[in-house]
């Protein structure tokens, strides 16, 4: 493979472990509140509890 072909290939490799890195920052910010049932989804409510849907909403503000 050439220089060029590779500076290309750690380019891509680069933004995907930005794009992973501030996917995973978010991840621990938006959802270290809530406990594992609550992220799997196994509520007698639906999917979304109450007080997920109460940090969900006040997340951005």
């Amino acid at each position: 493979m050439s220089e060029q072909t590779l500076e290309a290939m750690a380019v891509v490799a680069s933004v995907f472990a930005a794009i992973f890195a501030f996917r995973a920052l978010y991840v621990v910010a938006f959802y270290r509140s809530w406990t594992l049932a609550e992220l799997l989804g196994m509520q007698d409510d639906g999917w979304e509890s109450e007080r997920m849907k109460k940090n969900r909403r006040t997340f951005w503000r």
